[in-house]
């Protein structure tokens, strides 16, 4: 997701940078405080995100397929006891 939203970012970033530039000597500043904040985003992102170098990809993928069995295990359970099953997205 988090890569979607950059390419779209990175592709409208001249046009987004092209609406503050002002005429003038100082015409730029405007331009650089948004590459700044943009910058800024990213060094935050990489520095709250987890390194996964030597992480095995099982290890990874546990946690949401534990989440993904959880939920199966669920609306098993309500089928079998009777209920009507409900929607995926309305599971704990």
């Amino acid at each position: 997701m988090g890569n979607q939203l950059g390419l779209v970012l990175a592709g409208f970033g001249p046009m987004i940078a092209g609406v503050p530039l002002a005429p003038g000597v100082t015409g730029w500043v405007p331009v650089a405080v948004f590459a700044t904040v943009c910058m800024l985003v990213a060094a935050v992102s990489v520095y709250f995100s987890r390194e996964t170098f030597k992480t095995p990809i099982e290890e990874l993928v546990g946690p949401y397929l534990a989440g993904t069995a959880r939920r199966r295990e669920l609306l098993a359970a309500e089928t079998a006891a009777g209920q009507q099953a409900r929607p995926a997205t309305q599971l704990p």
